[in-house]
């Protein structure tokens, strides 16, 4: 049987195992945190830096979406006008112009 009484820097240790009291002492190290990696000033600045780039990085991305959503845009239009000629065309409704002719040397 063994009983526990802890102090601040050591744990002291008896028991009746023989029926003789016997007194351990085990010195417990001081507890000292690890070194906690403080953000420096230049760390603060460097993360500050980066994410400054990337909010503009991410700006000009949103422009170049904006700006080929709307080349899309234009893009299925004319296709879409092509596409209704193309149809005209070979329904015989629409009079495709001088392609049809033969020059008049002929």
């Amino acid at each position: 049987m063994f009983a526990q009484i802890a102090h601040q820097k050591s744990v002291a240790y008896f028991g009746l195992g023989t029926g003789i009291l016997s007194l351990y002492t085990v010195e417990i190290p001081k507890f000292e945190p690890k070194e906690v990696d403080v953000m420096t000033e230049e760390k603060f600045v460097d993360i500050e830096t980066k994410l400054s780039h990337q909010e503009f990085a991410i700006e000009e991305l949103q422009e170049i979406v904006m700006a080929q959503t709307k080349d899309i845009s234009l893009l299925k239009s004319a296709i879409k006008r092509l596409d209704q000629k193309l149809r005209a065309a070979k329904d015989g409704d629409l009079d495709i112009g001088p392609a049809d002719e033969k020059p008049p040397h002929y």
